[in-house]
């Protein structure tokens, strides 16, 4: 089975959804199937398959990805393969799949990020100049509205109701496929290692309870509202501090955090290599995000056992029972659910409610099990064709 995957880049430095495709394609190739990756990003070493790196022309950065999905299609045809499994829009595609979901969610969802009607305005009216996410949407948008349009891939329901609602996408072209991430290392030995080594080097003892957000996006992961709540657990008289972890620039948000009176209970760690030290560190994770089609912050931490707080704008909220596991809040600028939440965590984790231990089984949402339901699609689709 040779499968052309269209993906404008596969590097993890860029973020989850690339991290995502980079461990997905590694599956794909160590289950057997063929895998020719059409991108614009060069290096041979990134996955153990052919990369067909695309060059393309394009006047401006805003045309620049529009233009990929044009040659890559190109490519595809060229590949003569048996499934095109595309990322992005494709007009030549067997199957979709949206793991940043739609474009057009996002657009709302970003404008959503904004805490006054002005501000909300105002970025409506940016994205509506914003030529690079104004064709892709329109992409996306004749692709899916095609009667012979591609099968969907939803990493989650939100993403199922998101191609059904804005594209009318009937359902029987849709399949949920849960996302799923490499569990991460775990043993009790190594995780007392790590909660000490974090915790030293930035200065919290052991006893105090300690939040982590880890983000590159910080303003639509919700930084914003997780800071507003965090000025609430503080004036409760909660003894708590927080790591935020991320490529994003910190700058703005220490300066609001100063104003809200909490910089002294929040550390910007910046980037790492090693995330997994960071859940073994915290006693809980805070993801207030008002967009995530599936986070993988959120499997990443329950894969070893951390609760975690999101909403309901992310697609992983389905692995999470409130109470049990962590919580779910409604609304991504809820600062008092948010601080409820955490509140709540705090009591459980101290009862033993919610034990620091991993869960007896991540079924459901490990990459190898993704990975080996996409292929199920691939022969489902090839069966039915032969038909």
């Amino acid at each position: 089975m040779k499968i052309a995957l269209i993906v404008e880049w596969i590097d993890a430095s860029r973020g989850g959804a690339e991290t995502s495709t980079i461990q997905f394609v590694k599956h794909l190739v160590d289950l057997g199937v063929e895998v020719d990756v059409i991108t614009r990003s060069s290096g041979s070493s990134i996955v153990p398959c052919p990369i067909r790196t695309v060059s393309i022309a394009s006047p401006t950065k805003a045309t620049a990805t529009a233009a990929f999905c044009r040659e890559a299609d190109r490519v595809a045809v060229e590949l003569n393969a048996d499934i095109v499994h595309a990322l992005v829009p494709s007009m030549v595609a067997d199957i979709y799949q949206p793991r940043g979901g739609t474009y057009r969610e996002t657009q709302l969802r970003n404008i959503a990020t904004r805490r006054n009607v002005f501000g909300r305005w105002f970025k409506r009216m940016l994205l509506g100049f914003n030529v690079k996410h104004r064709q892709l949407a329109n992409l996306e948008r004749r692709m899916l509205q095609r009667s012979d349009g591609p099968q969907v891939i939803a990493l989650s329901d939100y993403v199922i109701r998101q191609v059904k609602e804005h594209y009318g996408v009937p359902g029987e072209r849709i399949t949920k496929i849960f996302n799923g991430v490499d569990p991460l290392e775990f043993d009790e030995a190594m995780r007392r290692t790590k909660r000490e080594t974090i915790r030293g080097k930035h200065g919290i003892s052991d006893s105090q309870f300690l939040i982590l957000m880890a983000a590159n996006n910080l303003r639509l992961k919700g930084l914003d509202t997780w800071l507003r709540a965090l000025t609430r657990l503080k004036n409760s008289g909660q003894t708590v501090h927080s790591i935020i972890v991320g490529n994003g620039k910190p700058g703005p948000w220490m300066r609001l955090a100063k104003r809200l009176g909490v910089l002294d209970c929040v550390t910007f760690a910046g980037h790492t290599d090693d995330i997994s030290a960071y859940y073994h560190a915290a006693d809980v994770l805070v993801h207030p995000t008002f967009y995530d089609p599936c986070s993988r912050v959120v499997l990443e931490a329950r894969s070893v056992g951390l609760p975690a707080i999101t909403t309901r704008y992310d697609g992983a909220a389905e692995v999470i029972q409130d109470g049990v596991n962590g919580y779910v809040i409604e609304a991504s600028e809820d600062v008092a659910a948010l601080a409820s939440a955490v509140l709540q965590t705090i009591e459980a984790v101290a009862s033993g409610a919610m034990p620091r231990t991993r869960p007896e089984s991540v079924t459901g949402f490990t990459m190898r099990e993704h990975a080996e339901e996409v292929i199920r699609l691939y022969e489902q689709l090839l069966n039915a064709r032969t038909r």
